[in-house]
């Protein structure tokens, strides 16, 4: 009886791995100009290949500037491969890159302002070394270069409880197998 309730439980585990696994990564994402310009957002992705993760959905608060604002991710329309922003203006393919330095690639994220016109693109040139840039009718470009971006794996709370449940699970079937 103990033997059979072992496998079962190990195949549970086995079997809920995959899914936990495949569930959407969520990223928090900050930067500071050294300009007065600062960025917090998040973001959600699914894991597209080693350390590379293609990010589905996103927000971004950009504080001081002309494009201080809230954004929304533009949702590439190729996901993952190379794209150009609705004014044609910058190219993004919404990757990134964790736990590596840079997290993007010279495409980068875009994101576009929730209530305005300004596009938002941000992008890495090389480790440590970032660009923001925005574009908007009638302002054109504006941007900071060589500053660094942070990016921070948001912990999953149901892969938690998830390994908690089974955690009081194996204790509750421990102290029975015992008395």
């Amino acid at each position: 009886m103990v033997k059979r309730l072992g496998l079962a439980v190990l195949l549970l585990v086995l079997g809920l791995a995959p899914a936990v696994q495949a569930a959407p990564i969520n990223f928090s994402l900050s930067f500071d100009t050294g300009t007065g310009i600062t960025g917090t957002g998040m973001l959600t992705a699914d894991l597209i290949a080693v350390d590379t993760y293609g990010v589905s959905a996103g927000t971004l608060t950009v504080t001081g500037g002309a494009a201080a604002g809230n954004y929304s991710l533009y949702l590439n329309p190729s996901p993952w491969n190379v794209s150009t922003s609705p004014a044609d203006v910058f190219v993004f393919n919404n990757v990134v890159y964790d736990p590596a330095n840079p997290h993007f690639d010279t495409n980068g994220l875009m994101f576009l302002e929730i209530a305005g016109t300004h596009e938002y693109n941000i992008w890495a040139n090389s480790p440590s070394n970032y660009s923001a840039w925005s574009w908007a009718p009638g302002e054109g470009y504006v941007g900071n270069d060589g500053f660094d971006v942070t990016i921070t794996t948001v912990p999953d709370p149901g892969s938690s409880l998830l390994l908690m449940g089974m955690g009081l699970a194996g204790l509750l079937w421990q102290r029975k197998s015992t008395k």
